[in-house]
């Protein structure tokens, strides 16, 4: 069937059946409608998905999870482009003229005004059709900073297990977006989204601070990692200064992985932050991944070099774990 014939429209929750569908006949395993739901339509910062019928087949889908971001005092919108695909019936290569451009062509328009920045790290196929078809471009090689050895190690600071994600997350997070020039605004709506909300995958937060204040939080979770099983800092919010508070959940992680049976912490940090040197200083080292991040600006002001001495992004801010 030509393109021409293609009906497309921004994504509804009449979509779904449809969609997972596509998706298992484009990526070959299932998406749980929870999942979906949890991606597309409890989101915080809303929705952006476009798709293509042909009939009552999805053809194609372009997609991306928005959050709301701050740069220099001021908000905007970033997403991390997801979910994109071409059902195998409808698969053209990297035809510009394929059902895939022109999905993603309109989809791009739609937000040319709304998006200041999308971000991901996407399979080497699709890499290849962002950078051609999208004008999405390459940051670099993702690094990780890995630790091998864990230890049960108790710290002179409390440290507290699933704190209650109220203004005090939100306090926190603006205090250190003080310090970021670029970044997500973590407040507790985000939190609660990404960590508690996010089915099928369970997260542990521990935090440092009281009934009135945090002084410190950050997210971990077993991830598999190559041939074995890591723990995985995918969120760290604490304030530059804090070292002493940084260094009792690290502990606490330590300690938590010990139990777990995993001996080996990874994290991403970006080379430009105060606490990459910190974690180098913990015994942490650079390790390349399999991964590479891709960027498409729509903002003035931010271009690769803004990105790379000035955006603070954490693996929480991807889907990948």
């Amino acid at each position: 069937m030509s393109a021409r014939t293609l009906i497309q429209n921004a994504l509804t929750e009449a979509d779904a059946p449809a969609v997972l569908t596509a998706f298992r006949a484009a990526f070959g395993h299932d998406r749980s409608p929870a999942e979906h739901v949890w991606r597309y339509h409890a989101n915080p910062a809303g929705r952006l998905a476009r798709i293509a019928y042909d009939g009552d087949q999805v053809a194609a889908m372009v997609a991306a999870l928005p959050t709301h971001g701050w740069m220099d005092g001021q908000p905007l919108i970033l997403a991390q482009g997801t979910d994109t695909f071409v059902h195998p019936d409808h698969r053209r290569g990297l035809a510009k003229s394929g059902v895939l451009a022109q999905v993603g062509e309109a989809f791009f328009d739609d937000h040319a005004e709304d998006v200041a920045l999308y971000f991901g790290w996407p399979v080497q196929g699709y890499r290849r059709a962002g950078s051609r078809m999208f004008g999405f471009e390459r940051l670099g090689r993702q690094m990780a900073l890995v630790r091998e050895g864990t230890r049960a190690v108790a710290s002179s600071i409390a440290v507290h297990a699933d704190p209650e994600l109220d203004e005090r997350v939100t306090w926190l997070g603006e205090r250190c977006l003080a310090e970021w020039g670029l970044a997500t605004l973590r407040n507790a709506d985000w939190f609660r989204w990404r960590y508690l909300a996010r089915p099928e995958t369970n997260y542990s937060i521990l935090a440092v601070g009281d009934a009135s204040a945090l002084e410190g939080m950050c997210v971990w979770r077993p991830v598999p990692w190559g041939d074995t099983t890591v723990a995985c800092i995918v969120d760290w919010l604490v304030p530059p200064e804090a070292t002493e508070v940084g260094e009792a959940l690290l502990d606490a992680v330590d300690a938590a992985a010990h139990e777990a049976g995993l001996a080996t912490v990874a994290l991403w940090m970006p080379a430009w932050s105060p606490w990459f040197a910190w974690f180098t200083d913990q015994g942490f080292w650079l390790t390349p991944t399999e991964a590479e991040t891709v960027v498409r600006t729509q903002h003035p002001r931010i271009d690769l070099e803004r990105l790379r001495d000035g955006w603070w992004y954490q693996l929480g801010d991807s889907d990948l774990v």
